[in-house]
């Protein structure tokens, strides 16, 4: 009986290991997004800056 309630809570961490994974896939696109454009925008900290607090915003609902 107690390994079937360990075997639940594994499978709730390993889906909140999932939206994570997916999360950190859609942050890595938009870097890759970030670098590409660099080139042709003259300020691209200010975006950047941008970028990272919605995406700390974004990471931190699923961990609560």
């Amino acid at each position: 009986y107690q390994l079937s309630i360990i075997n639940y809570q594994l499978s709730i961490i390993n889906y909140q290991l999932s939206i994570i994974n997916y999360q950190l896939s859609i942050i890595n696109y938009q870097l890759l997004v970030l670098s590409v454009a660099e080139a042709s925008i003259p300020q691209p900290s200010i975006i950047f800056i941008f970028v990272i607090i919605v995406n700390t915003q974004i990471i931190i609902i699923p961990k609560s």
